[in-house]
């Protein structure tokens, strides 16, 4: 059987008064049930205070003093970008802020990195996939679940 254009249109006014009535769809399903209320945590990206850490803005800021003005403002966990460690930063460096963290109740939630693996095969590409093995590392030692 061949349903004719005429024959579709006609059940459009139809289908639009089932939609404004709030009638299910055919197919759909409840709402999913969780088990107990929902949890918002909420972080803080250093890239959200980027003129301090620069020092564009004063107060000029450290990453220490970005964690305890997250821990001020009472969030959960922080992004630690990768743009604002010191450019020769240690395993030494990093465990004391892991630590910092860890003292002030706040989870380091990613570390946020630049990369470019858009460069032809050469010197350019290694140099971006030796920078990322090198924050997969410190990304790991901060205890950081992603990058």
């Amino acid at each position: 059987m061949t349903t004719s254009r005429r024959e579709i249109l006609k059940a459009i006014p139809a289908a639009a008064v089932l939609a404004a009535a709030g009638a299910v769809p055919a197919g759909a399903i409840p709402p999913v049930k969780r088990a107990g209320k929902p949890r918002l945590r909420l972080g803080l990206a250093a890239y959200s205070l980027r003129d301090h850490l620069t020092g564009k803005l004063s107060p000029a800021m450290t990453l220490d003093d970005f964690i305890e003005k997250a821990a001020a403002w009472e969030v959960d966990g922080v992004e630690l970008t990768s743009y604002y460690f010191p450019p020769d930063f240690t395993a030494a460096y990093v465990a004391a802020l892991k630590r910092h963290c860890h003292l002030v109740g706040i989870d380091v939630s990613t570390t946020p990195i630049r990369n470019t693996f858009t460069y032809p095969a050469g010197p350019e590409r290694e140099k971006e996939i030796a920078h990322v093995k090198r924050w997969l590392d410190g990304a790991a030692d901060l205890g950081s679940p992603a990058i």
